[in-house]
């Protein structure tokens, strides 16, 4: 979202970073207690969380004043959307297009004076207590002196984080025991039920069904020893 934006706008490199941090802290301290309770509900974090997070980022960006900050927060959130059925198709990661999209497009109207709701995150009918019934007590513990950005890290495989574990495990079984898959008639794999619920897809027809489905995930780890992007093709 702030990368063309500040490309648009001529933001300097550290703006550019300090927005960044920003948008990453209001994504991660929402969905440290939305998050779950999202995917369980079969909402899209990134679709619908991300949302904040790109109107804070270019808010920032775009140095609205803290009033304008919270209507633009409450822009995002009337436009936060995203269904886990999508799962599987190029409408998932359409999701994080269109969080970017919607919060760039909350921030700058915000910039020219438009309103929204001023208690869009708790209030009785507002993002959080619609689509999960959940309050955000505990949300603003640390703020401004640890910082979620430092707690995450990259994905290694082009899949569901879901399945990750899972391949680790299988990656590294392979090499400890120089396996191949002509000699596997069956595996036996113990997961979260998170991971059923987003990359169970047990017949994938398509390279984005393989990236939600753990079978394959193993199936295609197991076979060639890695699992990188080709192996969707």
């Amino acid at each position: 979202a702030i990368l063309p934006l500040a490309e648009w706008k001529g933001v300097g490199g550290r703006e550019l970073i300090a927005a960044f941090v920003l948008g990453f802290e209001v994504e991660s301290r929402i969905s440290r207690i939305l998050g779950k309770p999202l995917i369980d509900a079969c909402f899209h974090p990134t679709g619908t969380i991300g949302t904040f997070a790109a109107a804070a980022g270019a808010g920032k960006a775009l140095g609205l004043t803290r009033q304008q900050l919270i209507h633009a927060i409450g822009m995002a959130g009337t436009q936060a959307a995203g269904l886990i059925e999508s799962f599987g198709s190029m409408s998932k990661p359409f999701h994080a297009g269109k969080a970017a999209m919607n919060g760039l497009l909350a921030a700058i109207l915000a910039g020219e004076g438009f309103t929204g709701s001023e208690q869009m995150l708790d209030s009785e009918r507002g993002f959080a207590q619609v689509l999960v019934k959940q309050d955000l007590r505990g949300i603003t513990g640390g703020l401004g002196r640890e910082y979620e950005i430092v707690n995450n890290s990259y994905k290694p495989y082009p899949s569901c984080g879901a399945t990750h574990a899972a391949i680790d495990a299988m990656l590294e079984i392979r090499r400890k025991y120089a396996l191949q898959a002509s000699q596997v008639r069956e595996v036996s794999c113990k997961v979260c039920p998170v991971t059923i619920h987003v990359a169970g897809k047990s017949q994938p027809k398509t390279g984005l069904e393989g990236k939600f489905s753990l079978k394959f995930c193993l199936a295609a780890a197991l076979t060639y020893g890695e699992l990188t992007i080709d192996k969707f093709t």
